[in-house]
């Protein structure tokens, strides 16, 4: 019979490369200010962090990444250079966090 602890490591540790490479391909996404793109990957990262969103910092960071991404990709285009580079901020504390 499988041990289900290391069933949970290694899902925790696939779903932490998920959101890593998810993360990256939405700051990907802001540099190149691609919209559809961003949007696709935003979406996609609310899903695959659920199950990471019972540890508190990153919770926080992921919340607060959601509603400032989701502003960016609505607002217009003028408005979006000022939060950009909080946003690719955001990610990489978001990615330091999962990899350490």
């Amino acid at each position: 019979m499988p041990n289900t602890e290391e069933r949970a490591v290694a899902y925790d540790s696939s779903n932490r490369l998920l959101l890593n490479a998810l993360l990256k391909s939405l700051a990907y996404a802001i540099r190149r200010d691609d919209i559809p793109a961003a949007d696709r990957y935003r979406k996609r990262l609310q899903r695959a962090a659920e199950p990471v969103t019972a540890e508190t910092q990153p919770k926080e960071l992921l919340t607060k990444l959601f509603l400032t991404s989701g502003l960016w990709v609505q607002v217009a285009d003028s408005e979006r250079d000022e939060t950009r580079q909080q946003l690719l901020d955001l990610i990489d504390r978001i990615v330091g966090l999962l990899t350490s």
